[in-house]
């Protein structure tokens, strides 16, 4: 959907460096979000952060996770 309102709008220098990915609530998704950034470095040429991106993300989704599995159980 946003990709779709992103479509009608006038692209900016910033655009190129856009990515979005959907991740399940899930322990996988960690290394799923770690490739992509890896992916992505690369294709910006930006491989000289790619190690500190990718712990950076893999630390917010790791984080993502566990407040996700956390808020079912305090919500009973």
């Amino acid at each position: 959907m946003l990709e779709q309102q992103r479509g009608n709008m006038a692209k900016t220098a910033e655009d190129q460096f856009v990515s979005c990915i959907p991740l399940p609530a899930m322990a996988s998704s960690v290394s799923t979000a770690r490739m992509h950034t890896r992916a992505l470095m690369d294709k910006w040429h930006l491989t000289h952060v790619v190690d500190d991106a990718e712990l950076i993300v893999s630390e917010i989704v790791t984080n993502a996770i566990r407040v996700t599995n956390i808020i079912p159980s305090q919500a009973r």
